[in-house]
């Protein structure tokens, strides 16, 4: 049996490109016309018009949706602003409830603070006052002293009163310029009352340790000039006896030459000797003490100097120390007397103006 050509491997071959020549045709036949389709129809004046119309309508819905977020959030703010409005009315109406007594309450806890500080305050000026012109009238300065006693607390208690009357008015009466000017003339007077009522007293104390210091020159001046003129009569007692042991040295020294001259004389010789040796020890202790003795008159005289040129100018310095004391503590008196009035003034304008009668009377 003869093999036909299109048999075996042949064969198999020309199914396999038959196959592939169709299947490429089947392909070209699909894929054209649908190419051409989407083409067409995406291309074509419908499709665009379509395509408008769907993004108009998706436009419309967007501004739609604003306009709903828009009118949802004015919404909610013109509720806040409501709420606002109604808070605004209530806190209005809680500070008219409360605020209001409230400070009422603090006017009157100030004029109660007040009440105490004037009382404390412009007792204490006046007592200050009383004190400066009973010393005034006094002249034993020791009992200046003990009068004034305490009148440097009675200043910083003052000092204290005056600020805290300050705060009171400015509280009480912040726009009155005239009452604040006034509180300013008395704080400024009682500052000057108290400087000059320091000064006064620190010159009484001084006075005291001046006269103290002249008392004790005074009592120790007499006892130098006595020591010196001690002094002087054991230097001159010490040089007459000096000028006898010379002498009588020379009366030695003119017994040793006869006895070396005459040789029945030479057992006294170790006697005159002794003697002389002895006479020269003496004088040699004298002339040491004299010259000690006019050492301590010196120093002694200088002391003496100097405390008395001390006690002159002690003596001086106290002349203008109550001159001075004096002047000090006059200006201290007018200038209490003045601060007392000049702060009585403004606590009573305060609770004039406060419509109150004064708490504080010089009875």
């Amino acid at each position: 049996m003869e093999d036909n050509e299109y048999s075996g491997p042949r064969k198999s071959r020309l199914w396999l490109i038959s196959l592939t020549l169709h299947l490429l045709v089947l392909g070209a036949l699909v894929l054209v016309p649908a190419k051409q389709y989407f083409e067409n129809d995406f291309d074509s004046p419908e499709k665009k018009t379509k395509d408008i119309m769907q993004r108009g309508q998706e436009l419309e819905e967007i501004m739609e949706d604003v306009r709903d977020l828009t009118a949802e959030r004015l919404a909610r703010k013109v509720a806040l602003l409501d709420a606002g409005s109604e808070r605004m009315a209530t806190n209005f109406e809680t500070m008219n409830e409360f605020y209001q007594p409230l400070e009422e309450q603090q006017r009157e806890s100030a004029m109660a603070r007040m009440d105490l500080y004037v009382e404390r305050t412009l007792g204490n000026m006046k007592k200050l006052s009383e004190q400066l012109t009973r010393a005034d009238g006094m002249k034993d300065v020791e009992k200046i002293i003990a009068t004034l006693e305490g009148s440097d607390q009675l200043g910083s208690r003052i000092l204290v009163g005056q600020e805290e009357l300050r705060r009171g008015l400015m509280f009480l009466a912040p726009d009155d310029q005239d009452l604040v000017e006034q509180q300013d003339e008395a704080e400024e007077r009682q500052l000057r009352s108290i400087s000059h009522r320091g000064w006064a007293q620190g010159t009484l104390r001084s006075i005291v340790s001046t006269r103290e210091s002249i008392a004790e020159a005074e009592e120790r001046a007499p006892k130098l000039r006595e020591e010196i003129k001690e002094k002087s009569r054991e230097m001159a007692k010490l040089e007459k006896q000096r000028q006898a042991s010379a002498e009588k040295l020379k009366t030695l020294d003119q017994t040793i030459r006869d006895i070396r001259r005459d040789d029945s004389k030479k057992d006294r010789l170790a006697e005159v000797q002794k003697e002389k040796e002895e006479i020269s020890d003496r004088m040699d202790r004298n002339q040491k003490r004299i010259r000690e003795l006019q050492r301590e008159h010196r120093g002694t005289e200088r002391t003496l100097e100097r405390l008395v040129e001390g006690l002159e100018r002690n003596r001086e310095r106290l002349s203008e120390q109550e001159e001075g004391w004096q002047n000090n503590l006059r200006i201290a008196k007018h200038t209490q007397m003045a601060a007392f009035n000049n702060q009585k003034e403004v606590v009573n304008k305060l609770y004039q103006d406060a419509g109150r009668e004064p708490i504080f009377t010089d009875e």
